[in-house]
């Protein structure tokens, strides 16, 4: 058997990148949390292993000839095409929510992207059916489709540079990357590296992920002093411009104080707790009216709140401070 075209090479590879993901769902208690970004990673990691294990089977039948490989082989291609899908369109998303942290950005943004998703589905299944996407021959092989939302992703990026600067701590290369490289390679040999492309790259964002867990603050739901030194290495390379940075104070409940504060403040807004009741505020090319504009809101969330909770008044000040001051 010639080794360069042997169906367990892209077999051996397809386990690979199961496992990879296994690990991820079994060891980390992020991944699990009820938030948009990591659902929208959930849902990336099991259409990665769907999209594995069927390119597994599809490459097992190779050359087989037994009663319903054909049946197996065209519902494996099928699964495994719209598993492709799933999992480009939600990193549109995902790369989106990292950028934004908001979910009613998504909602008013990406309806139009949303659209052609049902569509792509809907040929897959009537492609089993009539072979007008394409077709499983004789030895029972399948050349694959792959649909670029990863393009579509990176223009996200861009735009959010052109109209707020640094893009925070998240990058898009390396899921891209992986990516790109598993695609070359699979159209210059016989095999398919498609699925640990996509293993290799998840990995790598959710390695990225726990960089930022060790910024996030538990007890406020922002970032932790610790970003600000983040920042401030990024300011001294260059690597991004000084932000208009609004000082807030607080006094009263501090829960309450951060609840008023994730209601109020712009969702796309980098927050950090700096203790006892201490906030600051980044906001990238922004000034002092907005600075007026923010502190109009946190007032109208703080008279909300006293107006129901009278008997346990917070106060909180918001003011523009220069970013060489903090």
């Amino acid at each position: 058997m010639d080794i360069l075209n042997s169906p367990w090479i892209t077999i051996c590879s397809d386990i690979l990148a199961v496992f990879m993901i296994t690990v991820i769902l079994m060891r980390s208690s992020h991944i699990w949390k009820n938030e948009p970004g990591y659902r929208l990673m959930r849902v990336m990691l099991f259409c990665n292993i769907a999209d594995a294990l069927c390119n597994a089977v599809c490459y097992f039948l190779h050359d087989k000839s037994f009663a319903g490989a054909y049946a197996l082989a065209l519902i494996s291609q099928t699964i495994l095409e719209i598993s492709i899908v799933g999992i480009l369109y939600h990193w549109l998303l995902f790369v989106d929510y990292q950028l934004y942290s908001s979910r009613d950005h998504l909602i008013r943004h990406y309806k139009i992207h949303f659209m052609p998703v049902p569509v792509f589905i809907l040929l897959h299944i009537i492609n089993a059916f009539t072979g007008i996407l394409y077709t499983i021959d004789g030895s029972l092989r399948c050349e694959r489709n792959l649909l670029c939302y990863v393009v579509v992703s990176l223009a996200v990026i861009l735009r959010y540079r052109r109209e707020n600067g640094s893009v925070k701590l998240f990058r898009a290369m390396p899921m891209v990357l992986p990516l790109v490289a598993a695609i070359a390679v699979s159209e210059l040999t016989p095999q398919s590296f498609i699925a640990l492309g996509f293993a290799v790259g998840l990995v790598n964002i959710y390695i990225y992920l726990k960089r930022l867990w060790k910024y996030e603050d538990e007890e406020s739901g922002f970032y932790n002093p610790s970003y600000l030194e983040y920042i401030k290495a990024l300011e001294a390379k260059g690597d991004r411009g000084r932000d208009v940075v609004i000082r807030i104070s607080g006094e009263g409940d501090n829960k309450a104080i951060s609840e008023v504060l994730r209601q109020e403040l712009p969702k796309e807004a980098e927050v950090i707790h700096m203790g006892e009741g201490r906030y600051l505020m980044f906001a990238g090319n922004k000034n002092k009216q907005f600075a007026n504009l923010v502190n109009a809101m946190l007032q109208d969330g703080v008279e909300e709140y006293n107006a129901g909770n009278p008997g346990a008044k917070i106060s909180i000040k918001a003011e523009i401070v220069s970013g060489r001051d903090i």
